[in-house]
This record gives C-alpha cells, structure tokens and sequence, in this order.
C-alpha cells in the first residue's frame, strides 16, 4: 500500500503547467451559483467570451474575406479608433489636415494613405495560429498597431528581425488580465512553438469581468454565454477618477459594513495598490509560461521614455505612428536574447 504522506507531497510537486490549471479547475467542482457545471464548460465559455471580446472591437464594419490559401481570414480597411468618419473629420479640420500630412497619411486631394488590417480567425493580427516558431506579443493597441501598417508595427520588426513568426495577441483597449488567462489556458493547444513573449504594458487600471448574456425564464439559464466587460471603457468611471482623488473609505467603517459598495468598486479598480495587485498577477501569469517553455520574457513601459525623440502619429492622429513602432521595436531587438 503506498504511502499516503509520499501522494500528498508528489500531488504538491504538480501545480506546474496544465495540472495545475486542472487542479484550480477541480476546485470549482460542486454547486457555485446554484448550478452544476463540468470544467470543460467552463474553459470553453472562458475560450469564447474572451475571443468573441476581442472581435466586437471592428464594431460594425464589413471586412473582406481573404482566401483559404491565404495566412490570414479576414482583412479590414478601418478599425477603431482608425476609422473612415475620423480620417473625414481631421481632413476636414485646417490643424489636423497638416498632421495628417505631414505624417503622409494623406495625400494633397485628401485621399488617406490604406491601411489593411488583416486579422485571423480569433481576431488578432497575426496569422492563423500555427505550430510555426515565434513571438509571443502581448499589450494592447499599440501592440496591436492601431493606425499604422502591419509591416511596420513593431511586433512584426522585432518578429521579421529574429527570422520568426510574429504572433501578434496585442488587443487594444485591454489590459493584460484577460490575455494573460487566455494564453494560460490555451496557448499549448493554439501555438505551442514560441521563442520569446515580449509585453508592452498597456495603461494601469485596465480590468475585464465575466457576466452572463442572455436571461432564460425567470433565473440566468446556466447554459447562457458569458460576455467579458472592459471597465475602462467606461467613461464616466475612467473621467472621474483616472486623475482626480478617490472616494477614500475608511477600513472601520469598513468592518461595520457601513462602506458605499460604489466607493469600494471605485477604489478596487483604480486605487493605485489595487491596480498594481491585478497587473503582478497578470505579469505573473505570463511568466509562468515563459518559465515553464524556457524562453526569454521581455516587458516595456512609458517609464523606460522610449519615444522622447520619435514622436509620430498613426493614421487615427491618436495612436504612435511608425517613429514610435521602430524606436519600441529597436529597444527589444538590442535587449533581446533569441538564437538565431
């Protein structure tokens, strides 16, 4: 008969890779919101709230398809905050009709210099995912390339630098909690053969949140689809206190359950230790990856100043423009260790 304390430790030694997911996942076994629920159901509802998230970005807009011998699915002409109506109001502004000149993403008569986003069959602009050798990108629209060409993101730079596939997750106005969860759970199974993952973090006080979608009957219906909500995308919450003191409740009162739960949201998504928590976890999670796979992690921010001297805009006049792309893509190639 085995000995029991020797199972307990060996079970311990395997909170590393999918055993640990499996284990987290077993932990949520049982009755949770008066439903029964297998953990396969639960990480494909994750699969496609995050993946249906990230393709209501186009909003509206129509893409083309592309071919089936084609390394993408789908090809736009805008996408937001690149769109058709914006490039119409610069040109139609005398100051930002010169900027859009100026950075050549118009010509004389007014006709905007194209920008194809092609995207894949999640929606993120790389090529469908493939066991082919690569990056891993994460950020949000900056690593996406809002406003400029794919060629010249700095994804594709670093990628096409290192002779490897740029496998671009970067998804804009996000932050990295919902990709670092998705490439935790799925990356294996969507491109298991990365080289490198290099992040360039999105803005602080990005936060995502499950929530169902659909009411059956008079209770949620427990096969209703999750939606995952973006919290900074709320201006009304981003405006107030982006910049501006917090509601400042106080821990005692706290305690005497005599606290504001609209204060308490406040200060759980844009306190600054709180923001710091959430975005460690995320980073932290990421890390995992790149420990358990033995490749480099590479993460930038505003902080290392890397476009005092490239100031350019993409076509949106909102987002950095190619100066910027090459000076982000330069900082990682000189400080990143890949063989060749």
């Amino acid at each position: 008969m085995p000995d029991k304390e020797k199972i307990y430790i060996d079970d311990a030694l395997d909170y590393t890779g999918q055993s640990w997911i499996d284990k987290v996942l077993l932990h949520q076994t049982g009755k949770l919101e008066g439903i029964e629920e297998h953990p396969d159901d639960t990480l494909q509802k994750i699969f496609q709230s995050i993946t249906m998230s990230h393709l209501h970005n186009v909003g509206d807009s129509e893409p083309f398809k592309l071919s089936q011998y084609s390394d993408y699915s789908v090809q736009y002409k805008w996408y937001p905050s690149d769109t058709e109506e914006q490039f119409n109001l610069n040109w139609e502004d005398p100051d930002t009709r010169g900027i859009l000149y100026k950075y050549n993403w118009a010509d004389k008569n007014g006709k905007p210099t194209p920008v194809h986003y092609d995207l894949n069959e999640f929606g993120f602009r790389c090529k469908n995912f493939s066991e082919k050798d690569g990056i891993l990108f994460l950020g949000c629209s900056l690593t996406f390339g809002v406003g400029v060409r794919r060629e010249d993101t700095w994804t594709q730079i670093v990628a096409d630098y290192f002779g490897l596939e740029n496998w671009n997750l970067g998804m804009p106005g996000r932050g990295l909690d919902s990709i670092s969860l998705y490439c935790r759970l799925f990356l294996d199974n969507l491109i298991p053969n990365i080289k490198a993952i290099c992040i360039y973090m999105p803005p602080p006080g990005r936060l995502s949140i499950f929530m169902e979608t659909k009411l059956k009957g008079p209770e949620v219906s427990n096969t209703a689809p999750l939606e995952l909500a973006h919290l900074n995308g709320m201006d009304w919450r981003n405006d107030d206190y982006w910049d501006k003191p917090l509601p400042r409740p106080i821990y005692k009162d706290f305690c005497r359950n005599n606290v504001s739960e609209k204060d308490l949201f406040y200060n759980w998504m844009w306190k600054r230790e709180n923001t710091f928590y959430n975005e460690l976890a995320s980073v932290a999670m990421i890390k995992t990856i790149a420990d358990e796979r033995g490749v480099p992690l590479m993460i930038l921010n505003t902080f290392d100043s890397i476009f005092q001297d490239n100031k350019d805009l993409g076509r949106d006049l909102l987002h950095p423009g190619i100066s910027n792309h090459n000076a982000l893509a330069e900082k990682f190639i000189l400080n990143l260790e890949i063989d060749k």
